[in-house]
């Protein structure tokens, strides 16, 4: 699941009022899109890993509405998964209208101290937020679009002591 961002947004697109289990409609409604194969390749695999689940209705719904991992892993797929979502929030800047996105920046100098109680304010701010409107319904709500949210504090300056 952390190899792909489509993953992620199928599994969010559960909770959208008219979701359809469709791969060609999953697929139609992505941005940007992916094939039909990739919507069915995501849904069986957030199936069998249980992020989803079928009821006997046949609606798929979140067997989990909140999902968090460690704030430090280092590990190259959570690098990599990253950097695709930012590379999507790139090309949201010109293709999407302001009034879907907020795009915005802080450009301030901090100490070492600064920057830890920074940090520790984005994980908080962040995890309030994910307890706020990612738990309103595991099974579906009024929710009409999927969205992803981004935090990305880094150095526009070389560390001192760090590495050049």
């Amino acid at each position: 699941i952390l190899k792909s961002w489509r993953h992620w947004a199928i599994r969010e697109m559960v909770r959208l009022k008219d979701f359809r289990a469709d791969p060609d409609w999953i697929a139609a409604r992505l941005k940007p899109r992916v094939t039909p194969a990739q919507a069915r390749e995501s849904l069986a695999l957030l199936e069998e890993l249980e992020f989803i689940a079928q009821t006997k209705g046949g609606r798929y719904v979140l067997s989990e509405p909140l999902i968090t991992t460690s704030d430090e892993i280092p590990s190259p797929l959570i690098r990599d998964l990253h950097r695709q979502f930012i590379d999507l929030g790139t090309a949201s800047v010109v293709r999407d209208p302001l009034e879907q996105r907020e795009v915005n920046g802080l450009t301030i100098a901090l100490s070492a101290r600064k920057v830890q109680e920074l940090k520790a304010a984005i994980k908080n701010f962040r995890q309030e937020l994910n307890r706020t409107f990612s738990g309103d319904s595991a099974s579906g709500s009024d929710a009409q679009e999927v969205y992803h949210l981004i935090f990305n504090l880094f150095p526009l300056t070389k560390v001192q002591g760090g590495p050049v």
